[in-house]
């Protein structure tokens, strides 16, 4: 037992002098004071703009193995001079590092990817979008770093001529190398078993960025980003798991009374920019918002309690979740990264049928690798800017040609087709940053110009420009609708409108606008919802749904009313289930009870009476009455189960895109076709 405590108090007794060793030297060596404090100031505040706890032992433990890290290898430098060069460069790159993430994090609610590389292109297009994320925040954050460069030259006039003898930079280097290691021994047996698998799935980046500090996640997410390019094998275990995933989901599928009911219809399909669902049925300043869009929802299929699912592939995610009924990647942008996978699809299955299918949109191309895409997808042609539309520069707002102009010439095309078709209109008009206010005029019923009226007092200039740009996007849309009807295409046609992500707004924006005093996080992720309706003349009872429903359910949906189906769908027909399920690829979920937030490990409840209800339920089925069964414990044990069902279909999704799951099965199929002679 003696042996013991003198073993422990020699170890607790080296790591004082260890610690002694390091911090001697910063009373000398001022440069390198202000080194380590250039260092810990980034890290500490991405953690405070990113909603992250200051004090996670975890994530300090791992980013201080990096930093000295960095000062151990400072130690080989022989010339003051030449240590300030590197303690310049290192700064600078580490607040280069995280002004990046802290960038990419207000408006993705993520962190910068090696993957994005291939979407290094695509910043021309959008750099209105990445100006309007700086802030008065961000002068002070460099003001911050050019401070501590004056510092860092200050003391080099004053301790230029210091130097250490190669004995005692070697003692200083080795006493760094094993705080390093110290603080990596203390990081990594503070984590836990789910933390590794986390770092190992990056499913949520911000939760490793946490748990492991921004270095770690770098080199955790750069190793996945290189596997991207190169096709991974697959194996009989991951095969036979996508099998009976796809078993255990297909075998209650059944018809409902709306199979069909649209059988060999035309579709035009308005993939709205930035519609979000809030803005149905609402007024502001005592006008309609979107009055065009609230009426085809009050005359259609209009499904209230929709999320898009997207991830940082945005517009480009949420038109695959759409066509796909599968869950876009988190590691890259599959547009990009997966764009020649096989898919199955709804215009690639309608296409079988005999449709025409297309694509419009007025945009380059190229953009989001679209022009790739398309084909693989089941798209006949695409009607781009450079092929259909060559807007002048009047016509542009944005991204690209505006919403009326695009609809005028788009009409005249789909007037044209000869065959029943099936068509996607992406429109561009209600896109980020929402500053056009010159180019937001509409026309009233006598000829008037016109454009919305946010009122003399409103504080919010971001929120005011998103309500008139998406007025004036709304009321494109209806002049569309009504040439449409004018030339009779309505008559065999159904409409199907999606708002294709949340506009972003701030919190306190939203706040404002639903008129609370403060939301939490999580309630504002939960109410980021978009519009998803199906519209047709021939409707004759309108309906609501208002179960939980994810993108992934708008395939399945539409394809039952046309009388096609997707066996690889990982949604849902919202009308043959009672209960659905709403994983996002970063881990959270919801079903429409409780919004869970994976990164922050905290909830959201829509209706605290109708959970009490469900926990009231669970008990009587499933609880002895002496066991003391709390309302928590209960919660816990509900978002335990979720988790799971989340991380199951996650999986599977990601097993289908990147290792190419559907062409894999084809040639399995084929196989046992020339083996036993038999097709299908």
């Amino acid at each position: 037992m003696i042996r013991v405590l003198n073993k422990i108090k020699y170890i607790f007794s080296s790591i004082l002098g260890l610690i002694k060793s390091c911090l001697s030297i910063l009373s000398k060596d001022k440069m390198l004071l202000i080194f380590i404090i250039s260092l810990i100031i980034p890290n500490a505040i991405l953690k405070i703009t990113s909603d992250m706890r200051l004090l996670n032992i975890k994530s300090i433990a791992l980013n201080l193995n990096w930093i000295f890290l960095f000062v151990a290898i400072s130690f080989r430098y022989k010339s003051t001079k030449a240590k300030l060069y590197y303690y310049f460069v290192i700064s600078f790159l580490t607040f280069l590092l995280t002004y990046g993430n802290i960038l990419y994090y207000r408006h993705y609610q993520n962190f910068l990817s090696l993957s994005l590389m291939k979407q290094v292109r695509l910043f021309a297009d959008v750099s209105d979008v990445a100006l309007a994320q700086v802030n008065v925040f961000d002068f002070v954050y460099w003001f911050v770093f050019a401070c501590l460069l004056i510092l860092f030259l200050i003391h080099f006039r004053k301790d230029k001529s210091k130097l250490y003898s190669d004995k005692v930079s070697r003692e200083y280097r080795n006493s760094y190398l094993k705080m390093a290691l110290l603080t990596t021994i203390i990081g990594l047996v503070s984590l836990s078993p789910k933390n590794f698998t986390q770092f190992f799935n990056l499913w949520n980046r911000p939760t490793v960025v946490e748990n492991f500090g921004i270095y770690n996640y770098h080199i955790a997410d750069s190793i996945r980003s290189i596997s991207i390019f190169f096709e991974p094998e697959t194996n009989d275990y991951d095969y036979q798991k996508f099998l009976d995933f796809f078993k255990e989901k297909n075998k209650d599928n059944e018809q409902n009374k709306y199979s069909g009911i649209f059988k060999d219809k035309n579709v035009i399909v308005i993939h709205a920019e930035s519609v979000e669902q809030f803005l149905i049925n609402s007024r502001f300043n005592g006008q309609d918002i979107t009055p065009n869009f609230s009426a085809l929802a009050n005359e259609g299929f209009y499904f209230s309690n929709f999320y898009s699912q997207e991830s940082i592939g945005t517009s480009s995610d949420t038109e695959f979740v759409f066509d796909t009924s599968l869950l876009p990647v988190n590691n890259g942008t599959i547009f990009l990264t997966h764009f020649n996978n096989k898919y199955n699809s709804t215009p690639q299955l309608l296409r079988e049928e005999g449709y025409y299918t297309s694509v419009m949109h007025g945009n380059d191309g190229t953009y989001w690798n679209r022009n790739l895409v398309y084909p693989h997808l089941g798209y006949d042609y695409f009607y781009e800017k450079n092929n259909t539309y060559q807007p002048t520069e009047e016509q542009i707002i944005g991204l690209g040609i505006n919403d009326l102009d695009f609809f005028n010439k788009s009409v005249d095309i789909i007037d044209s087709f000869e065959t029943k078709f099936y068509t996607k209109m992406i429109t561009l008009t209600n896109h980020v940053p929402f500053d056009k206010f010159d180019k937001y005029v509409t026309i009233d019923e006598y000829g008037n110009e016109t454009s919305f009226d946010c009122g003399e007092d409103i504080e919010y200039p971001d929120l005011c420009g998103y309500l008139k740009s998406v007025h004036y996007a709304d009321w494109a849309f209806g002049e569309f609708k009504k040439e449409l009807e004018a030339r009779g295409i309505l008559d065999d046609t159904i409409i199907v409108l999606y708002g294709d992500h949340p506009a972003k707004l701030d919190k306190e924006e939203m706040e404002f606008f639903y008129g609370v005093e403060e939301m939490t996080n999580v309630e504002y992720k939960a109410k980021q919802k978009v519009p998803f309706i199906i519209w047709s003349n021939d409707i004759e009872e309108p309906v609501v749904v208002d179960q939980a429903m994810g993108m992934m359910d708008a395939g399945p949906t539409l394809q039952n009313m046309l009388g096609i189906y997707n066996e690889f769908a990982l949604g849902r027909d919202i009308f043959s289930i009672e209960e659905n399920f709403v994983p996002f690829v970063n881990g959270d979920w919801t079903d429409g009870k409780v919004y869970y937030d994976l990164y922050r490990n905290e909830y959201y409840i829509y209706d605290e009476e109708l959970m009490y209800d469900e926990f009231l339920r669970y008990v009587e089925e499933n609880i002895d009455e002496k066991v003391d069964f709390e309302f928590d414990q209960f919660i816990t044990y509900y978002i335990e189960e979720l988790n799971l069902e989340a991380e199951k279909i996650v999986t599977i999704s990601n097993l289908i895109n990147r290792n190419n799951l559907l062409k894999y099965h084809e040639i399995q199929k084929s196989k046992i076709s020339f083996y036993f002679g038999y097709g299908g």
